[in-house]
């Protein structure tokens, strides 16, 4: 009899897409986040960060990702950006405490799941505040789970949250 159940190892790394190490976890309540993104043709995320470690899922379509090592998310010098593309199947861990966005380069749908395991009352998203030099113009999109930030607002993040956003 054939086996009914198949497990298929997807994704195990200790660093993110744009190869930067991921942070140990924080104490305090445990909480998973999972979301369920589509980004038609063209679309492209806002310039974020996120604070917790995440994983993201191909379902469909393909997904180009750009980070930077600008502190403050400028994308305007070449030689601090990476880019990654990740096609139906592939699988990712997400840059903690890096800015990034995430562009649909393809002819259909961009369709991905993220999970988020962080605390309790951490937002898995926060997105620039102004928007810094992106080498391609198209239409953007920010998530109801994001929350809007300025490089400002970092440092009374850093004092609340210390182990937070420690690259700012």
């Amino acid at each position: 009899m054939p086996d009914r159940v198949q497990i298929k190892h997807i994704l195990q790394t200790s660093e993110s897409w744009s190869g930067t190490p991921l942070p140990g976890f924080s104490s305090g309540k445990t909480e998973f986040k999972i979301l369920l993104f589509t980004i038609k043709p063209g679309g492209k995320t806002t310039i974020h960060v996120h604070p917790l470690n995440g994983a993201g899922y191909m379902i469909s379509g393909e997904l180009t990702m750009f980070s930077t090592e600008d502190p403050h998310g400028s994308f305007e010098n070449p030689k601090q950006v990476k880019k990654a593309t990740f096609k139906r199947g592939e699988a990712w861990a997400e840059s903690v405490n890096i800015w990034h966005y995430g562009e649909n380069q393809g002819k259909v749908d961009a369709e991905f799941v993220l999970m988020f395991a962080g605390q309790v009352d951490i937002p898995p998203t926060f997105r620039l505040l102004s928007k810094p030099h992106l080498p391609v113009k198209t239409k953007s999109f920010l998530p109801n789970f994001c929350i809007v930030i300025s490089a400002t607002l970092v440092k009374s993040l850093r004092l609340r949250y210390p182990n937070l956003l420690r690259r700012f």
